[in-house]
C-alpha cells in the first residue's frame, strides 16, 4: 500500500545537535516522566532563574492561559490571530510531539536550529559558570528551565507578544511569574486531584491564580461551583470577567455561571462545513468575525472562540479580518490531524475519555460506524477501558501498543482490557503496530489515538517514510 503522506504538516527531522543540547535539561527533575513524585512549587525559583538574564519576562508582552481542556490548542488559535494582525507572536506549549522546539516557537513556526542553540548555551553558562546559578542547580526543574529559556528566545527574536500555556495549574505554575495583558481559563474537570484538589472548586482556585490585578480573564464555560471561585478571584483583584458561551450544529448554548459585575459575554455558533468548522463569533457591541476552522473537531470551536475574545482585548482596533485569517490558517499538531490520503490516516494526542469521544463522534460522522480501524496506546493510570469503550463504536477494530517510551505503558494488560469492549490485537512497537493497521484496513480510514506520546512517535514514523 502505498499512502500519500500529508508532508507540509509533518514534523521536520529532527537536528540531532539541537537534540543532543537539550538533552542538558533532561539532568534535572522532570515531572512529566516521573508523574508520582513529590513536587516543591516555588516561584521564587523561576523569578532567580529569570534574574540571571536580567529578567527577560519584563520585557514581553504576555497572554497567560490555563484550564484542563484545550488550552494548547487555545493557544495555537491565539498565537496565529496575534501574527495575522502583524505581531511578532511567541508562543509556548507543553508537553511535545516530537522534539523539545515545538514548545518554543514563533506562533507554530520552530525557529532554526542556532536560536535555540545559542540560548541553550546562554542558559547553562549563567547556571554553571555563576555563583547564582550553581546555588539553584540542585532545586530546579526541566520545565522551570524550559520556561525561562522560552523567554530567552522570546526576547531574542524580538517577539512583541507571547501565548504562553501553563503546565499545571495556574497559581504555582512556573509561568505565573509573568505580568500578562489578559489570561484565559480554558474548561476545567478534575485533573492532577494529589497536586491541585479534589473538587472542581479547588482546581478553580489552582486555574484563577493567574488572574491579575486589572487584567481581563476570558473564561470558557465552567461547572457553577468553578465559575464562582473564579468570579470571586476576578472580582478580589478588580479583574473584568469576559464570559464565552456558545453552540454546537444549533443546540443549546454552553453556559456555565453568571457574567459577574462587569463582565461581558461574547457568543459563537459553530457547525459543520465543507473540510472542516463554520464559526461565528459575535460580541455584545455587534462586532462579528465569521471563520472556517480545518478541524472536523466541534470541540475546537470553543478554543477558537476563547481566543478570538482575548484577541479583541489584546488588539482592540486590529482588524476582523486578520482575526478570521489567523484563525482559518491555525493548525493543531497532535490534536486529530490528518496526516495521509489512500486510505486517510489521522492522529490524535486525546488520552481521556471525553476527549477520545469527541474524536469518534467527529469521525463517525465523516466515515460512518465500524468503517475505521484504530490504533490505541495509553500511558500507564490512564483509563484505557473508558477510552476503548468509545473506540469500539467507530472502529471494526483495534491494533493495541505502546504509547511511546516517555512515560511507562502496558500494551499486553490494555490488549486484555479490550476483551468484550472492541476486536483488538496487541503489535508492541509502534511502526509496525500502524502497519499492521493500515494492512488490515483494506483502504479504510486508519485513526491512532489514546496518547500524546503515541501521536508523537508515530508522526516520527511517518516523517522517516516520507524522507525514505
Amino acid at each position: 500500500m502505498r499512502l500519500r503522506l500529508c508532508t507540509e504538516i509533518l514534523p521536520a527531522p529532527i537536528h540531532p545537535e539541537v537534540e543532543e543540547a537539550f538533552r542538558y535539561l533532561e539532568r534535572f527533575a522532570n515531572f512529566e516522566r516521573r508523574p508520582g513524585e513529590v513536587r516543591e512549587f516555588r516561584l521564587d525559583r523561576v523569578r532567580a532563574l529569570c534574574g540571571l538574564f536580567g529578567h527577560p519576562e519584563e520585557e514581553l508582552s504576555f497572554a497567560h492561559v490555563a484550564g484542563s481542556k484545550g488550552k494548547g490548542s487555545t493557544c495555537h488559535y491565539f498565537a496565529r490571530a496575534l501574527e495575522a494582525s502583524g505581531f511578532c507572536t511567541g508562543l509556548y506549549t507543553s508537553p511535545h510531539l516530537v522534539s523539545y522546539t515545538e514548545r518554543i516557537t514563533q506562533a507554530g513556526r520552530q525557529w532554526p536550529p542556532e536560536v535555540y542553540l545559542d540560548a541553550l548555551a546562554q542558559l547553562r553558562r549563567r547556571l554553571e559558570g555563576t555563583a547564582e546559578g550553581r546555588a539553584l542547580l540542585p532545586e530546579v526543574t526541566t520545565f522551570e528551565l524550559l520556561t525561562v529559556l522560552g523567554f530567552l528566545v522570546f526576547k531574542e527574536m524580538g517577539c512583541k507578544w507571547v501565548v504562553l500555556e501553563t503546565g499545571m495549574g495556574g497559581r504555582l505554575d512556573a509561568t505565573n511569574v509573568v505580568q500578562p495583558k489578559v489570561t484565559v481559563i480554558t474548561h476545567l474537570e478534575l485533573e492532577h486531584t494529589e497536586y491541585l484538589g479534589d473538587t472542581i472548586e479547588k482546581i478553580a482556585f489552582e486555574k484563577a491564580g493567574i488572574i491579575k490585578p486589572g487584567v481581563p480573564v476570558v473564561v470558557a464555560p465552567q461547572e457553577a461551583g468553578a465559575m464562582r471561585v473564579i468570579e470571586g478571584r476576578a472580582g478580589e483583584l478588580g479583574a473584568q470577567v469576559v464570559r464565552v458561551v456558545g453552540r454546537q450544529d444549533g443546540g443549546e448554548d454552553a453556559d456555565g455561571g453568571g457574567a459577574g459585575e462587569g463582565g461581558q459575554v461574547v457568543r459563537w455558533e459553530a457547525a459543520k462545513g465543507e473540510r472542516g468548522l463554520d464559526l461565528r463569533v459575535r460580541w455584545e457591541d455587534g462586532l462579528v468575525v465569521h471563520t472556517g476552522l480545518s478541524t472536523p473537531l466541534l470541540v475546537q470551536a470553543e478554543n477558537a472562540a476563547l481566543a478570538a475574545a482575548a484577541w479583541r482585548v489584546c488588539v482592540p482596533e486590529g482588524e476582523v479580518g486578520a482575526l478570521a485569517q489567523g484563525l482559518g490558517r491555525a493548525t493543531l499538531p497532535g490534536r486529530l490531524q490528518q496526516v495521509a490520503e489512500d486510505p486517510d490516516v489521522w492522529v490524535d494526542g486525546s488520552h481521556t475519555r471525553d476527549s477520545v469521544r469527541a474524536v469518534v463522534e467527529a469521525l463517525g460522522r465523516r466515515y460512518g460506524w465500524g468503517e475505521v480501524v484504530g490504533v490505541f496506546g495509553c500511558v500507564a493510570g490512564k483509563d484505557a477501558r473508558g477510552m476503548l469503550g468509545e473506540l469500539g463504536r467507530l472502529c471494526r477494530e483495534v491494533v493495541v501498543t505502546r504509547a511511546g517510551r516517555f512515560r511507562e505503558s502496558r500494551p499486553e494488560e490494555v490488549g486484555r482490557m479490550a476483551e468484550g469492549v472492541v476486536r483488538a490485537v496487541v503489535v508492541a512497537e509502534e511502526e509496525g503496530a500502524l502497519r499492521e493497521a493500515l494492512r488490515r484496513s483494506e483502504g479504510r480510514p486508519v485513526l491512532v489515538t489514546g496518547s500524546f506520546y503515541l501521536a508523537g512517535e508515530v508522526l516520527k514514523v511517518l516523517s522517516r517514510w516520507a524522507s525514505a
